[in-house]
């Protein structure tokens, strides 16, 4: 017994020091890297634009930290639903999806990703890319490296592009997103977290967006939020559309005062784990948002919160 429970002890102990090893790896590797955006862009969108809005966006941030690759490209014609993307006829040519891996690649080797785990992930983004995929994703690499997949579709306006582009960069300013601290304090029974992620991104994206083309965003976002509560009448703001549900419930906190917008705007509410302590079910306001988010109306060519969203 006293044999077994020293085995025990050794085996606890290596698994402990192997774990605070790769830890301690991974931390490293995130010290060495240099804050910044890179664009591999293969769409019909000029690098010039895709780099404006991201530049945009980006001086916004009260601490961008990351380093973040930025890859797009166009798809074609709708072939099929899949997941986790649409797959779609591929325009690219063999060149193009060569030059966009080999941007990839080169750009895994600065992050903490080992040999393995590199190549899993070019195998994962090689075959979004020549499957025609309408990605729309971000990936948390590292805490400190992200990479945006975006696949453009032949629907989409610039508008619509540039309105992607900045969802998903907030996203990668969204620092506790791979913060394992934040995933093990949350309690996913009473956990607001995908709705509070995916409306801050799109908050962000609308009212950014709005800017950018002198259009209201708040009006822009509350549209959305009253589109997809009226597609299905369906009144939980995690239902589909969750991104735009959720950026009408922000909306509704920051008029209600129980949540700052400058908080949204600079990213700063997305560096302490809010989104987990704060924002979970125990908080009476919250559980007042979800029930009240969708009552939305339009006046005078605007959308607007009703009365009983704002007092209720």
């Amino acid at each position: 017994m006293k044999k077994l429970r020293y085995i025990l002890s050794i085996f606890i102990i290596s698994s402990f020091i192997i774990s605070c090893s790769k830890e301690d790896e991974v931390k490293k590797a995130d010290e060495n890297v240099i804050p910044g955006i890179k664009i591999l862009n293969e769409s019909s969108i000029s690098n010039s634009k895709i780099e404006s809005w991201t530049s945009y966006a980006s001086k916004k941030m009260k601490d961008q930290n990351a380093d973040i690759l930025a890859v797009s490209w166009d798809v074609g014609d709708f072939v099929k639903e899949a997941k986790p993307f649409n797959q779609h006829k591929v325009l690219l040519s063999k060149e193009q999806i060569e030059k966009l891996m080999t941007g990839i690649s080169e750009w895994l080797d600065k992050s903490c990703l080992g040999n393995n785990g590199k190549k899993e992930e070019l195998e994962k983004f090689r075959g979004y890319i020549e499957n025609g995929a309408d990605a729309s994703s971000q990936f948390d690499i590292c805490p400190k490296s992200r990479i945006i997949l975006m696949g453009f579709t032949k629907d989409m306006n610039e508008e619509n592009k540039q309105s992607l582009v900045i969802h998903e960069l907030y996203h990668a300013f969204q620092q506790d997103l791979s913060d394992e601290s934040c995933r093990k304090s949350r309690d996913k029974s009473k956990s607001n977290h995908k709705w509070v992620v995916e409306g801050g991104a799109e908050y962000f994206a609308k009212v950014v967006t709005g800017e950018m083309n002198n259009k209201d965003g708040v009006s822009a976002l509350l549209k959305q939020a009253y589109e997809n509560y009226n597609e299905d009448k369906d009144t939980s703001i995690s239902g589909s559309g969750i991104a735009g549900r959720g950026a009408g419930g922000i909306r509704l906190m920051i008029e209600r005062g129980w949540l700052k917008e400058s908080e949204i705007l600079d990213g700063s509410f997305f560096h302490n784990c809010s989104s987990e302590t704060d924002w979970s079910d125990d908080n009476s306001n919250v559980s007042k948002i979800k029930n009240l988010w969708y009552l939305i109306e339009e006046k005078n060519g605007k959308y607007v919160f009703t009365k009983a969203a704002l007092e209720g």
